[in-house]
């Protein structure tokens, strides 16, 4: 918990995979937005910097996950409480892509100055 964006990332995860709250729907996409619109917008170093932090943190607490579920014996009381797999290898997915797509932003040359000094 000690990194920048750690417990922000364990919040996401809970909020897009957590089976209790799915039965929230569309209040449940509205807070697990809301909450990265707020991250993003008090993050140190700039929004987009916070993206990226935050998306990089959600991937690895989700592959965290899939281990911590992979290593539970299959008739756990605890284990049948966590999301399927397959479920969280989807949000893994859609959030290492959305991640890989803020790392590029981030990343991408700033063209704006350059277009104003010629």
């Amino acid at each position: 918990l000690a990194k920048p964006g750690r417990l922000a990332g364990q919040f996401m995860a809970m909020l897009r995979t957590d089976m209790e709250l799915k039965s929230f729907g569309k209040a449940r996409e509205a807070l697990a937005d809301g909450f990265f619109q707020a991250y993003c917008q008090d993050g140190q170093g700039g929004a987009s910097w916070s993206e990226v932090r935050l998306r990089l943190h959600l991937v690895l607490c989700l592959l965290e996950l899939i281990w911590t579920r992979r290593q539970m014996s299959p008739g756990s009381e605890l284990r049948s409480m966590l999301p399927d797999e397959e479920e969280v290898r989807e949000t893994l997915r859609q959030e290492l892509l959305l991640a890989v797509s803020a790392w590029k932003r981030h990343n991408a040359p700033d063209t704006s100055s350059s277009a104003k000094s010629e």
